[in-house]
């Protein structure tokens, strides 16, 4: 079995060895887009799945868990905000610098927000 690629990459190699020796490729035009399907999977299994970017705190005291290597990842606004923002985890399982706080915004404003618009 492949390393890290799970039932389906196993299911391939089984795929891949009947059809090896029966002669079953070439007998339908679908049979290379379904091994192309399994070899997908099993390539992003191993080479992202297994590449996480490592549980790190920024510098506004959001805790950024362990996530998968090409993934966004959002946790809760720091205190007093409400939202969440936005990390990306690289295909190399590095943090990006950039996080996107936009979507916080301070209890207090929302607040006011609320109350002007109910004038």
């Amino acid at each position: 079995m492949v390393p890290g690629g799970g039932e389906v990459c196993s299911h391939w190699e089984a795929y891949a060895h009947a059809s090896t020796v029966h002669g079953l490729i070439g007998l339908t035009p679908i049979v290379p887009n379904v091994m192309n399907l399994f070899v997908y999977h099993c390539l992003h299994s191993i080479l992202l799945d297994e590449i996480t970017c490592p549980t790190t705190v920024d510098a506004r005291g959001i805790e950024w868990k362990e996530a998968p290597a090409g993934t966004l990842s959002n946790q809760p606004c720091p205190i007093e905000y409400d939202g969440r923002a936005y990390r990306a985890c690289s295909s190399t399982g590095e943090w990006e610098v950039y996080i996107d706080y936009t979507k916080c915004v301070l209890g207090s404003l929302e607040d006011i927000d609320d109350e002007v618009c109910i004038a």
